[in-house]
């Protein structure tokens, strides 16, 4: 193995003893002498120990690296790691990465893949490697930034406001209403006739989608309701609540706000979007299917709830028990897309054209985005005026949307944001975005050290498709699940039950009382572009 830009050769297996033993043999003794300061060989041996621990098995690593995401992620791997003649590494990094994922004692680190690359001499650019290194560094530090000093609002406005008591009302608590849960098929939702949107691709002139009627697509939605006892009645006309999950998950994993919603007097309707769900990742591993989603699926889960409001309505059995002209809607990462779409917020897809430089990004996000470059969306808004408030969970949307697109909302918007998010990333996805919001009723909650995961919960009888080691999920998940049903109902019955004695559950000294040392917890309703710029221009 030789590292540029001085092409000095290095054996893997001296770099094996730098990251075991922190000894220096052969020619990296040379290397750390003279082209790399101190800062860059921590960076690199740690770069070199980092362990990948997810329960996949070498054929849905291969699996994944054939979708179109992976062959983007080898494709900027291959332009550091290259072969001995110059090429790119691409090919040898699938074959590496996949011998590396069989290997059950070492597994995938950095170290063990450049042990399994499959040709003798490999160019590695460190350069570009560190380069790489100091731009996540980078926003790193603007994240904590821009962290600390919503933080610092949300403290300082907290010591202006004054207790909140809960001895009347205590949103943590469970309503007084049981739920009954119910499924409905897809055979209710045959016919359902949506707002009519296409897309399509201007490259073979293909229609891959256009939503005016539901055939098909196998949507099925659990419903929960309040039930009446001798003591509780539930009100009719009840206001509604949609939750989108995200991208690979199911219908089960937002239960637990669900429940909480409906214990107060909603009704809670989680459809599971078929082209997104956690079936269509398994058939992603099993190599049924090629991506984890389709481009047509940013136009079909939005039109899967105005499907669901429109089978609702005429439905004889919930005409006059749920009110499906207040709705509000709750999703996670692309179902965060999903509320902003429903609520109005037009996509932008000139915009998303010029932005998807994907050999320059480090959001992850941006990937799933940009499935949707060089199509045509006949209609840039998919709005359904009966949704009245939303809110969105570690949501993705900056690039489809844009500033224009985000202060066009006009709906009472919650976003909720994990400063340690690595999928749809805090500072570019939902800092930045909330500060273009215009829509007088915002909130920004800001989970401090949460993750992507954090808001997703797995019961006992969900069977998912990838194990997440707690490294990953982060900080004890049960503490963001209390934050969200909590803050949730407050937002709903401020916002679709026009109940202004829940406002004050969702001031920032009510967070401060609510929140959890492992988990801080921040709330804003105002954050400025400027107050942002000045966060990153100040030196860590």
């Amino acid at each position: 193995m030789s590292l540029g830009p001085f092409e000095r050769s290095i054996s893997v297996r001296a770099l094996r003893i730098y990251a075991e033993e922190g000894r220096y043999t052969e020619n990296l003794r040379v290397y750390a002498r003279h082209y790399a300061t101190e800062e860059q060989l921590q960076q690199l041996e740690q770069l070199l120990k980092n362990r990948l621990e997810l329960n996949l098995t070498p054929w849905a690593v291969s699996q994944f690296l054939y979708s179109d995401q992976g062959e983007l992620l080898l494709q900027r791997l291959g332009e550091v790691v290259r072969t001995g003649s110059n090429l790119s590494g691409k090919r040898a990094l699938r074959s590496a990465l996949v011998l590396a994922a069989a290997d059950g004692e070492n597994g995938l680190t950095p170290l063990n893949v450049l042990e399994h690359f499959p040709v003798d001499t490999m160019r590695i650019d460190l350069t570009r490697a560190f380069s790489i290194i100091s731009s996540i560094e980078r926003l790193v530090n603007q994240t904590k930034q821009a962290i600390d000093a919503i933080a610092l609002i949300s403290e300082d406005n907290a010591r202006l406001e004054p207790v909140v008591s809960t001895s009347q009302i205590n949103p943590v608590r469970p309503g007084r209403y049981t739920v009954s849960l119910q499924t409905l098929t897809q055979e209710q939702f045959r016919g359902c006739l949506s707002t009519p949107a296409s897309l399509y691709s201007p490259a073979d002139h293909s229609l891959v989608y256009t939503g005016r009627r539901f055939g098909n697509r196998p949507l099925e939605v659990d419903l929960y309701l309040p039930v009446a006892d001798r003591q509780n009645q539930p009100p009719n006309a009840m206001p509604l609540v949609v939750i989108s999950h995200g991208l690979g998950s199911n219908r089960l994993t937002f239960s637990y706000i669900a429940q909480h919603l409906a214990s107060y007097g909603f009704a809670v309707a989680v459809p599971e979007h078929p082209g997104s769900n956690t079936k269509r990742l398994e058939d992603l591993i099993d190599g049924i299917v090629r991506n984890e989603t389709e481009p047509a699926e940013f136009v079909q889960r939005p039109q899967d709830i105005t499907c669901l409001l429109n089978t609702l309505e005429r439905d004889p059995r919930f005409k006059n028990l749920i009110d499906t002209d207040q709705v509000g809607v709750v999703g996670q990462s692309l179902g965060g897309y999903t509320a902003f779409a429903i609520a109005g917020t037009p996509i932008d897809l000139s915009r998303l054209n010029q932005e998807c430089r994907l050999d320059e990004t480090l959001n992850l996000s941006l990937l799933l985005q940009c499935r949707l470059q060089n199509w045509v969306l006949d209609s840039n808004n998919l709005r359904d005026p009966r949704v009245k408030a939303i809110i969105a969970i570690n949501t993705l949307g900056s690039s489809l949307f844009g500033e224009e697109g985000y202060a066009a909302l006009d709906v009472p918007t919650l976003i909720v944001s994990s400063g340690a998010d690595t999928v749809t990333p805090a500072l570019p996805e939902q800092i930045t975005p909330f500060t273009w919001l215009t829509t007088p009723h915002r909130y920004l909650l800001l989970l401090q050290n949460a993750t992507h995961f954090s808001a997703i919960d797995v019961p006992a009888e969900d069977n998912v498709a990838v194990n997440l080691p707690p490294e990953v999920v982060g900080p004890d998940p049960a503490i963001a699940h209390y934050y969200l049903r909590t803050v949730s109902l407050a937002f709903f019955q401020t916002y679709l039950n026009q109940d202004d004695t829940y406002r004050p559950f969702l001031s920032a000294r009510y967070i401060e009382q609510l929140q959890d040392d492992q988990l801080p917890l921040s709330i804003v309703e105002r954050f400025t572009p400027d107050q942002l710029a000045q966060a990153n221009a100040r030196k860590p």
